[in-house]
Protein backbone atom coordinates (compact mmCIF):
# COMPACT_ATOMS: atom_id res chain seq x y z
CA UNK A 1 0.00 0.00 0.00
CA UNK A 2 1.33 3.17 -0.79
CA UNK A 3 1.80 5.81 1.92
CA UNK A 4 -1.13 8.50 0.60
CA UNK A 5 -3.43 5.42 0.43
CA UNK A 6 -2.50 4.82 3.99
CA UNK A 7 -2.74 8.70 5.42
CA UNK A 8 -6.12 8.54 3.70
CA UNK A 9 -7.40 5.49 5.88
CA UNK A 10 -6.03 7.05 9.07
CA UNK A 11 -7.65 10.08 8.56
CA UNK A 12 -11.04 7.80 7.82
CA UNK A 13 -10.51 5.60 10.76
CA UNK A 14 -10.11 8.48 12.93
CA UNK A 15 -13.25 10.35 11.58
CA UNK A 16 -14.94 7.24 12.83
CA UNK A 17 -12.97 6.26 16.02
CA UNK A 18 -11.85 9.95 17.04
CA UNK A 19 -8.51 8.02 18.38
CA UNK A 20 -6.42 5.91 17.33
CA UNK A 21 -2.74 4.16 18.90
CA UNK A 22 0.67 3.43 16.89
CA UNK A 23 0.09 -0.16 17.27
CA UNK A 24 -3.04 -0.39 16.04
CA UNK A 25 -2.23 1.17 12.80
CA UNK A 26 1.02 -0.98 12.27
CA UNK A 27 -1.00 -3.76 12.84
CA UNK A 28 -3.94 -2.72 10.14
CA UNK A 29 -1.36 -1.62 7.90
CA UNK A 30 1.41 -4.80 8.48
CA UNK A 31 3.82 -2.26 8.55
CA UNK A 32 6.12 -0.96 11.39
CA UNK A 33 5.56 0.75 14.00
CA UNK A 34 8.22 3.70 12.99
CA UNK A 35 6.19 3.65 9.46
CA UNK A 36 3.49 4.68 11.38
CA UNK A 37 5.07 7.75 13.49
CA UNK A 38 6.64 8.77 10.30
CA UNK A 39 2.81 8.94 8.75
CA UNK A 40 1.70 10.56 12.06
CA UNK A 41 4.36 12.80 11.47
CA UNK A 42 3.28 14.24 8.51
CA UNK A 43 -0.46 14.28 9.18
CA UNK A 44 0.37 16.52 11.80
CA UNK A 45 2.34 19.16 10.07
CA UNK A 46 -1.03 19.40 7.95
CA UNK A 47 -3.16 19.58 10.30
CA UNK A 48 -5.05 16.92 10.24
CA UNK A 49 -4.37 15.25 13.48
CA UNK A 50 -3.01 15.14 16.79
CA UNK A 51 -0.12 13.06 17.76
CA UNK A 52 -0.45 12.14 21.72
CA UNK A 53 1.44 9.42 23.34
CA UNK A 54 1.04 6.42 21.72
CA UNK A 55 -1.19 7.09 18.76
CA UNK A 56 -3.04 10.43 17.72
CA UNK A 57 -6.35 11.93 18.00
CA UNK A 58 -8.73 13.29 15.64
CA UNK A 59 -7.10 16.95 14.57
CA UNK A 60 -8.59 20.55 14.35
CA UNK A 61 -8.31 22.40 11.37
CA UNK A 62 -7.21 26.68 12.00
CA UNK A 63 -10.43 28.58 11.10
CA UNK A 64 -9.49 31.12 7.76
CA UNK A 65 -9.22 35.11 8.93
CA UNK A 66 -9.91 36.84 6.72
CA UNK A 67 -10.39 41.07 6.58
CA UNK A 68 -13.37 42.89 7.91
CA UNK A 69 -14.25 43.57 4.51
CA UNK A 70 -13.60 40.28 2.79
CA UNK A 71 -15.49 38.62 5.94
CA UNK A 72 -18.41 40.70 5.15
CA UNK A 73 -18.95 38.74 1.92
CA UNK A 74 -18.00 35.36 3.22
CA UNK A 75 -20.60 32.72 4.07
CA UNK A 76 -23.26 35.84 3.55
CA UNK A 77 -26.28 33.62 3.40
CA UNK A 78 -25.46 31.08 6.50
CA UNK A 79 -24.75 34.41 8.64
CA UNK A 80 -28.35 35.33 7.44
CA UNK A 81 -29.47 32.08 8.14
CA UNK A 82 -28.33 31.41 11.75
CA UNK A 83 -29.16 35.00 12.46
CA UNK A 84 -32.31 34.70 11.24
CA UNK A 85 -33.17 31.54 13.98
CA UNK A 86 -31.15 34.03 16.68
CA UNK A 87 -33.96 36.38 16.54
CA UNK A 88 -36.13 33.91 16.74
CA UNK A 89 -34.96 34.06 20.70
CA UNK A 90 -35.24 37.48 21.36
CA UNK A 91 -38.81 39.45 22.63
CA UNK A 92 -39.41 43.16 21.66
CA UNK A 93 -38.05 45.22 24.45
CA UNK A 94 -35.12 42.96 25.50
CA UNK A 95 -31.67 44.42 26.30
CA UNK A 96 -28.86 43.07 24.00
CA UNK A 97 -25.67 42.70 24.19
CA UNK A 98 -24.24 42.86 21.02
CA UNK A 99 -20.42 41.61 19.75
CA UNK A 100 -18.20 43.24 16.90
CA UNK A 101 -17.86 41.55 13.68
CA UNK A 102 -19.48 40.57 10.17
CA UNK A 103 -21.79 38.70 11.39
CA UNK A 104 -22.82 41.57 13.87
CA UNK A 105 -23.46 43.49 11.21
CA UNK A 106 -25.45 41.01 9.46
CA UNK A 107 -27.00 40.30 13.39
CA UNK A 108 -28.38 43.82 12.97
CA UNK A 109 -29.43 44.12 9.45
CA UNK A 110 -32.03 41.05 10.69
CA UNK A 111 -33.04 43.00 14.00
CA UNK A 112 -34.34 45.82 12.05
CA UNK A 113 -36.43 44.30 9.50
CA UNK A 114 -38.02 42.13 12.99
CA UNK A 115 -38.08 43.97 16.19
CA UNK A 116 -39.49 47.69 16.89
CA UNK A 117 -38.08 48.13 20.13
CA UNK A 118 -34.83 46.68 21.54
CA UNK A 119 -32.02 48.43 24.05
CA UNK A 120 -28.65 47.50 22.74
CA UNK A 121 -25.23 47.69 24.08
CA UNK A 122 -22.18 47.39 21.84
CA UNK A 123 -18.99 48.19 21.07
CA UNK A 124 -18.94 47.60 17.08
CA UNK A 125 -19.38 50.85 14.88
CA UNK A 126 -21.55 48.95 12.44
CA UNK A 127 -23.80 47.52 15.24
CA UNK A 128 -24.37 51.50 16.52
CA UNK A 129 -23.80 53.04 12.53
CA UNK A 130 -27.12 50.30 12.03
CA UNK A 131 -29.87 50.43 14.78
CA UNK A 132 -29.14 53.85 15.86
CA UNK A 133 -32.11 55.45 14.09
CA UNK A 134 -34.80 52.56 15.53
CA UNK A 135 -33.29 51.31 18.59
CA UNK A 136 -32.04 52.93 21.91
CA UNK A 137 -28.53 52.11 21.47
CA UNK A 138 -25.50 52.65 24.06
CA UNK A 139 -21.92 52.43 22.04
CA UNK A 140 -19.20 51.45 24.74
CA UNK A 141 -16.52 54.37 23.64
CA UNK A 142 -12.92 53.73 24.32
CA UNK A 143 -10.28 53.41 21.75
CA UNK A 144 -11.06 52.46 18.33
CA UNK A 145 -9.76 49.65 16.41
CA UNK A 146 -10.14 50.77 12.58
CA UNK A 147 -9.43 46.85 11.47
CA UNK A 148 -12.24 45.66 13.14
CA UNK A 149 -14.58 48.41 13.11
CA UNK A 150 -14.81 48.49 16.92
CA UNK A 151 -13.84 50.23 20.17
CA UNK A 152 -11.57 48.61 23.08
CA UNK A 153 -9.64 49.21 26.47
CA UNK A 154 -10.52 50.32 29.71
CA UNK A 155 -12.96 53.06 28.96
CA UNK A 156 -15.25 50.28 26.71
CA UNK A 157 -15.08 47.49 29.79
CA UNK A 158 -16.30 50.20 32.49
CA UNK A 159 -18.64 51.35 30.53
CA UNK A 160 -20.31 47.99 29.68
CA UNK A 161 -19.56 46.62 33.38
CA UNK A 162 -22.14 49.37 34.62
CA UNK A 163 -24.76 48.15 32.66
CA UNK A 164 -27.29 44.96 32.41
CA UNK A 165 -28.28 42.78 29.71
CA UNK A 166 -31.23 40.40 29.40
CA UNK A 167 -28.90 38.05 26.41
CA UNK A 168 -25.81 38.59 24.86
CA UNK A 169 -24.85 37.66 21.36
CA UNK A 170 -20.56 36.69 20.71
CA UNK A 171 -19.74 35.98 17.27
CA UNK A 172 -16.47 34.10 17.40
CA UNK A 173 -14.35 32.48 14.68
CA UNK A 174 -14.23 28.85 16.14
CA UNK A 175 -16.24 26.48 17.81
CA UNK A 176 -14.79 23.14 19.63
CA UNK A 177 -15.97 20.86 22.45
CA UNK A 178 -12.10 20.62 23.50
CA UNK A 179 -10.53 23.99 23.13
CA UNK A 180 -14.11 25.84 23.26
CA UNK A 181 -15.02 29.24 21.97
CA UNK A 182 -12.02 31.00 20.01
CA UNK A 183 -11.20 33.83 18.61
CA UNK A 184 -8.39 35.87 16.95
CA UNK A 185 -8.18 39.85 18.20
CA UNK A 186 -6.63 39.99 22.01
CA UNK A 187 -7.64 43.23 21.55
CA UNK A 188 -11.18 42.79 22.12
CA UNK A 189 -11.56 40.20 24.28
CA UNK A 190 -12.01 41.84 27.43
CA UNK A 191 -15.10 43.44 25.56
CA UNK A 192 -16.67 40.25 24.70
CA UNK A 193 -15.80 38.84 28.20
CA UNK A 194 -17.60 41.84 29.75
CA UNK A 195 -20.81 41.45 27.57
CA UNK A 196 -20.86 37.99 28.61
CA UNK A 197 -20.31 38.72 32.58
CA UNK A 198 -23.24 41.72 32.26
CA UNK A 199 -25.80 39.03 30.15
CA UNK A 200 -28.73 37.03 31.61
CA UNK A 201 -27.91 34.48 28.84
CA UNK A 202 -25.28 34.22 26.59
CA UNK A 203 -25.75 32.87 22.74
CA UNK A 204 -22.61 31.70 20.67
CA UNK A 205 -23.64 32.68 17.11
CA UNK A 206 -21.38 31.26 14.39
CA UNK A 207 -21.59 29.90 11.20
CA UNK A 208 -20.86 26.03 10.42
CA UNK A 209 -17.50 26.63 8.32
CA UNK A 210 -16.17 27.84 12.07
CA UNK A 211 -17.52 24.09 14.16
CA UNK A 212 -14.76 21.70 14.49
CA UNK A 213 -12.13 24.69 13.80
CA UNK A 214 -9.55 26.23 15.70
CA UNK A 215 -8.58 30.36 16.10
CA UNK A 216 -5.48 31.78 17.79
CA UNK A 217 -7.04 33.12 21.57
CA UNK A 218 -9.33 31.18 23.74
CA UNK A 219 -12.71 33.30 24.59
CA UNK A 220 -14.59 30.60 26.87
CA UNK A 221 -14.90 26.90 27.67
CA UNK A 222 -17.71 25.08 25.56
CA UNK A 223 -20.17 25.76 28.55
CA UNK A 224 -23.35 23.92 27.88
CA UNK A 225 -25.07 26.53 29.69
CA UNK A 226 -24.77 28.92 26.75
CA UNK A 227 -26.89 28.68 23.92
CA UNK A 228 -25.32 27.93 20.24
CA UNK A 229 -27.02 28.59 16.69
CA UNK A 230 -25.29 28.06 13.24
CA UNK A 231 -27.25 27.61 9.85
CA UNK A 232 -28.57 24.53 8.49
CA UNK A 233 -25.22 23.68 6.75
CA UNK A 234 -23.63 22.17 9.50
CA UNK A 235 -21.58 18.99 9.08
CA UNK A 236 -24.44 16.36 10.85
CA UNK A 237 -21.52 14.06 12.07
CA UNK A 238 -20.03 17.26 14.43
CA UNK A 239 -23.87 18.22 14.84
CA UNK A 240 -24.29 15.17 16.53
CA UNK A 241 -21.29 14.95 18.24
CA UNK A 242 -21.35 18.37 19.98
CA UNK A 243 -24.93 18.69 20.51
CA UNK A 244 -24.39 15.51 22.89
CA UNK A 245 -23.12 18.06 25.32
CA UNK A 246 -23.87 21.64 23.96
CA UNK A 247 -28.06 22.93 23.60
CA UNK A 248 -27.10 24.03 19.32
CA UNK A 249 -29.99 25.16 17.72
CA UNK A 250 -29.55 24.53 13.22
CA UNK A 251 -31.71 25.51 10.43
CA UNK A 252 -33.57 22.07 10.27
CA UNK A 253 -34.10 22.05 13.61
CA UNK A 254 -36.81 25.05 13.00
Amino acid sequence: MLAEERYEKILEYLAEKQTVSVNELSEMFSVSTETIRRDLIYLESKGKLKRVFGGAVKGTTLSHYSDFSTRLIENRDKKRELCEYAAELIEDGDILAIDAGSTAAVFAEVLLETFSKLTIITASLDVFERTKGKFSVILSGGEYYEKERSFYGEIATETIARLHADKCFIFPSAVTLEHGVEDYVPLLMPVQKKLMEISGKVLILADSSKYGRRALIKLSPANPEFIYVTDSAIDNRLYREYSEILYIIKGNDK
